[in-house]
């Protein structure tokens, strides 16, 4: 899922990429949380392996 304010240069396209998204901010877990919390955010171990 992606935030993106109303008039944002990338509203505009139907699908985004990673690579589409490499100079946005990110909001995430602040580093001070317990490992197990980061690996959630992190999506670690992933699901494809």
């Amino acid at each position: 899922m992606i935030a993106l304010a109303p008039g944002h240069p990338l509203t505009r396209q139907e699908k985004l990429s990673l690579a589409d998204l490499r100079d946005e901010p990110v909001i995430g877990p602040h580093a001070d949380l317990p490992e197990e919390v980061m690996r959630f955010w992190n999506v670690d171990p992933r699901p494809d392996g």
